[in-house]
């Protein structure tokens, strides 16, 4: 039914000015009563010819009963000077999202912040869609997106959750009539990779090559597990070369300032990059290193690899070597799924440094010690599927 001229009802009093009114709509109406607030003014030409200045109008809602109407002006007015606006009818997910994500951050880490951003950034498809308009199977394809890309259910469960959030606030605010994100789906992402040990071979060749530029930087990742992140993000001050181990950590809660031991093989490549650094030990960016470094020295040298399978292979090679699961769980930085594990993990840094001795007593070249042989042959290219 189309809008008929707007009858004010009868009341004793004026709302102050730009606080918003509420004017009943003529005809028959289920909700004929429309809350509304001014926005701003135009100029339009009256009959006479002159120009008249005319009210711009922003629909809240509409009610039943004049009352409602008050009750939401009233919390409007409330929620604006608290520095929160109800937003209209046809009010975009990016505008919802700014208004309530703010508040929901706050106190937050900063890492959770960030991820919540970057799941706000996989949604940018419909950031400028009015909510009403959205379905749970337009929000569906972008997390399936997601999902083909390979990226994991926890991205996938804070796209899901910042949807959720949107659609709560417009569910309680009458901009739509039903939480359509309740109703999206997460998966497991889609495995693209999957990682291979080094061999004993593979890693002799490097030790042939370590005079080669960042080949030390492969070889440090072998024998200590690190991310690649990790690596590129050391800092001298994180580096105790007395005490031979490195604070570092990232990921997840378990990998963060966890101590590293600096095996024997690797000692004299620490100490130089550090005697040679100012601050960081090395001045590459991921991508750079990935692109520029470690694929051209792989292909130069006859390898298919990626640098997360150095600490696949350190992984691999110190569980066969029968390290202790709460040790390596340490070092590694994974969390212990065995209650019995996580409660026994806290190893002082001299008890890890000599976990890690017993498999490399010197710093002979070789990966395995000649008592590892036969005991690590058989473990030669095993797909490690279990560690991240």
């Amino acid at each position: 039914m189309a809008r008929g001229r707007k009858k004010r009802p009868e009341r004793n009093y004026k709302n102050p000015n730009g606080f918003g009114s509420v004017v009943k709509l003529s005809g028959n109406r289920r909700r004929p009563y429309d809350v509304q607030v001014t926005t701003g003014w135009k100029l339009v030409m009256g009959k006479d010819g002159k120009p008249r200045k005319r009210q711009i109008y922003d629909h809240i809602a509409y009610t039943e009963t004049y009352e409602e109407g008050m009750q939401i002006l009233i919390e409007y007015n409330k929620r604006k000077k608290q520095g929160v606006t109800i937003t209209k009818p046809t009010a975009t997910f990016k505008e919802i999202y700014d208004v309530v994500m703010p508040g929901k951050l706050e106190g937050k880490s900063q890492s959770i912040i960030a991820s919540y951003k970057t799941a706000f950034k996989w949604l940018k498809p419909i950031h400028d869609v009015p909510v009403k308009d959205l379905t749970t199977s337009s929000m569906q394809k972008l997390i399936d997106i997601q999902i083909e890309a390979g990226k994991g259910e926890k991205v996938q469960q804070n796209m899901k959750t910042v949807c959720n959030r949107v659609f709560e606030y417009a569910l309680r605010e009458r901009i739509t009539d039903m939480n359509y994100a309740h109703f999206l789906e997460t998966k497991p992402a889609k495995r693209k990779t999957i990682h291979t040990i080094f061999t004993n071979e593979e890693i002799h060749t490097l030790w042939k090559y370590a005079d080669h530029p960042y080949v030390d930087s492969m070889l440090i990742m072998l024998y200590t597990g690190l991310r690649l992140n990790e690596l590129l993000g050391l800092r001298k001050d994180m580096i105790h070369l007395d005490e031979r181990y490195i604070v570092t950590g990232s990921k997840t809660a378990a990998g963060k300032d966890r101590i590293i031991p600096i095996a024997h093989p690797i000692e004299n490549f620490v100490r130089s990059l550090y005697s040679n650094a100012a601050d960081r030990l090395f001045s590459v960016s991921d991508n750079s290193y990935r692109d520029n470094i470690f694929k051209p020295l792989m292909a130069k040298i006859g390898m298919s690899h990626l640098p997360h399978d150095c600490r696949h292979t350190y992984i691999s090679y110190c569980d066969t070597m029968r390290m202790p699961k709460t040790v390596l769980q340490k070092i590694v930085g994974h969390a212990g799924k065995d209650i019995t594990e996580q409660i026994y993990i806290h190893k002082e840094a001299s008890e890890l440094i000599a976990a890690v001795d017993a498999i490399w007593p010197d710093a002979s070249v070789g990966y395995l010690s000649v008592t590892a042989q036969k005991i690590c042959s058989l473990g030669e290219r095993q797909n490690c599927k279990k560690t991240r």
